[in-house]
């Protein structure tokens, strides 16, 4: 009784399980070394709740009302605990595949970044010629049109983000405001840089 109530302090439906990859992914690889530690206890359970109900059959009257309150006080925490387990699974479960979006979002969105980047230091000054002028003017517009579609992907991710925050474990807090700060930083650089251009 004192190992189910010690752990299902731990198991509470409302401790935070989202965050970045690897903080979700430590929160699982320790949620999945309980489970093997409940697994290992079932058959201790079993061999008490045999014990009880072989002295239920023996026990004078008083004796019975006590074992059957302990019985049913044991039955119930045990159930709780399998049920509050198998709730943090799912949920774990939710919030791996939310990190794993944002983990896929965040790199895709400041590798499109850094070669939006390159462009823009690359592009060169500007040219004398008129067809030349032209053609820059065109790759340009060109640029600013994939800006616009990216900025769809940047919302998405910056949103992604936000929501994660909202309902994130402690450890990952810092890294999932560092994520934002950056790419709403990287946005900013680059659209401003685009504009000027």
């Amino acid at each position: 009784m004192d190992w189910l109530k010690k752990i299902g302090a731990d198991l509470d439906d409302k401790s935070p399980v989202h965050g970045d990859l690897d903080t979700v992914i430590g929160l699982v690889e320790k949620h999945k070394n309980f489970e093997e530690e409940l697994n290992s206890r079932t058959e201790q359970y079993e061999s008490l709740t045999k014990t009880a109900e072989e002295l239920l059959e023996s026990a004078d009257r008083e004796d019975k009302v006590k074992i059957q309150s302990q019985l049913t006080e044991l039955t119930t925490a045990w159930e709780n605990i399998w049920t509050l387990s198998q709730n943090k699974t799912k949920r774990l479960e939710g919030a791996l595949s939310q990190a794993e979006e944002l983990h896929k979002s965040v790199n895709m969105l400041l590798e499109w970044l850094s070669d939006a980047e390159m462009k823009l230091r690359f592009s060169g000054p500007l040219p004398e010629d008129e067809d030349e002028v032209q053609k820059q003017i065109d790759e340009h517009e060109k640029f600013m049109e994939e800006l616009k579609e990216k900025e769809r992907d940047k919302d998405f991710t910056l949103n992604l983000a936000q929501e994660i925050l909202y309902k994130c474990h402690p450890y990952a807090v810092n890294i999932i405001k560092h994520w934002i700060t950056i790419i709403q930083q990287r946005w900013d650089e680059i659209s401003t840089w685009a504009l000027q251009r």
